[in-house]
């Protein structure tokens, strides 16, 4: 078996020669930047955090910083924390044995242990470190990256006992007791909505409609601004049209449970267009057993009366009219060019037009809002009463 073995180090307060503070994590392999960043910014929410390989960059400091350590080494994970100045000029063994008086916990690993576990048990091991250390504890531990209830369902789905579950999230995540009890809960409302889908001999369809009125500011998803590419929809739908054909073939003899469009935008398409695609759909599956049809209607700048008149003629039974925020000097900061009032303007035309199932989507952490932004977006929301 061969062991990961490399070090982390971190400084805080670094001068970049642009003049910027950071914290710096140097790997001396590439190994686990994601997860490292994401619990480092979790202690250090207001700080940069930059993770590199060791001697791929060469930044100076200008005073004595903490330093973070990662050894994994026979079986082992030592992680540590010590002044810069204790751990210049040392290598990884040396720099193991400088740290007796320090912050400083070792975890054992089993012979061919899986990576997801080496990653479970350094996160635990930095966290428990880091947070005796800044004097902080995080709501949800280590968590990062990933969606908690999704650990709470798996563990359920075995047939876990909500006890099992909770302690399990406590020990193995550091998530709190209130967090873990909410994930619980939540997974438990999953658990009974999802019940109905045939897990053996079901599947559910998801189509990708990858134009927006514009492009958002956080976007990442694959998105283009449906004015520079409205010439080339028609030749995407009929791209479509063969992905439809290939797909209803294949899975001809599995039950469709549940289909989503989403994107992008799909409400960029035209009534023409949207009529279009879902005729062909239509014709290609059988909706006889089709619990849920969604498709994102999203940006109230690209709802119209006659889209949402197709769409029911069609038999989507949910939509969204996702605001993101209700504040409009952000949706302006954030690139998308609609108004507070279009947005309830959208959701009174859905529910004129005969839609009952309608979530809204919202964005917290947007550039510039404070907490009060946020609560001043959920009472609007609230006064719409949207289903989800």
């Amino acid at each position: 078996m061969e062991y990961l073995c490399f070090l982390i180090f971190m400084y805080r307060n670094v001068e970049l020669k642009e003049g910027k503070n950071v914290i710096v994590v140097r790997l001396n392999q590439p190994q686990f930047e994601y997860d490292i960043h994401s619990l480092i910014k979790a202690f250090y929410p207001g700080e940069d955090v930059k993770v590199f390989e060791k001697g791929t960059k060469d930044l100076e400091s200008t005073e004595e910083m903490p330093e973070c350590s990662v050894l994994f080494e026979d079986r082992s994970i030592t992680f540590s924390i010590r002044t810069k100045e204790e751990s210049v000029g040392l290598d990884s063994s040396e720099a193991v044995a400088e740290i007796k008086d320090k912050i400083t916990d070792v975890v054992s690993l089993e012979v061919g242990e899986e990576r997801a576990s080496v990653k479970c048990k350094l996160k635990h091991l930095m966290y428990s470190v880091l947070s005796e250390y800044t004097g902080k504890v995080l709501p949800w531990g280590s968590l990062t990256g990933i969606r908690p209830t999704k650990i709470a369902y798996g563990l359920l789905e075995e047939g876990k006992s909500e006890e099992e579950v909770l302690s399990y999230m406590e020990k193995v995540y550091d998530c709190s007791k209130e967090k873990a009890e909410l994930s619980i809960d939540i997974a438990n409302r999953e658990r009974k909505l999802l019940s109905t889908l045939h897990y053996e001999n079901g599947y559910s369809l998801y189509l990708g409609i990858p134009f927006c009125p514009t492009t958002c500011l956080y976007c990442s998803f694959t998105s283009y601004p449906i004015g520079l590419w409205k010439k080339r929809v028609d030749e995407y739908l009929t791209a479509m049209e063969k992905e439809i054909d290939y797909v209803s073939e294949r899975f001809q003899d599995k039950i469709l449970d549940t289909v989503y469009i989403g994107g992008g935008t799909p409400t960029t398409l035209e009534p023409e267009e949207f009529r279009r695609l879902l005729s062909y759909l239509k014709n290609k599956f059988d909706f006889s057993t089709v619990q849920e049809f969604t498709i994102e209607a999203g940006r109230a700048d690209s709802i119209t009366k006659e889209k949402l008149e197709v769409l029911k003629e069609f038999g989507v039974n949910r939509i969204s009219v996702n605001p993101q925020t209700m504040k409009n000097e952000t949706l302006k900061i954030i690139g998308r060019r609609h108004t507070v009032e279009q947005v309830k303007e959208a959701f009174k035309l859905a529910k004129d037009v005969g839609f009952s199932n309608i979530n809204m989507d919202l964005i917290l952490g947007l550039p510039g809002e404070t907490v009060e932004d946020v609560a001043h977006t959920m009472e609007e929301v609230k006064k719409l009463i949207p289903d989800s």
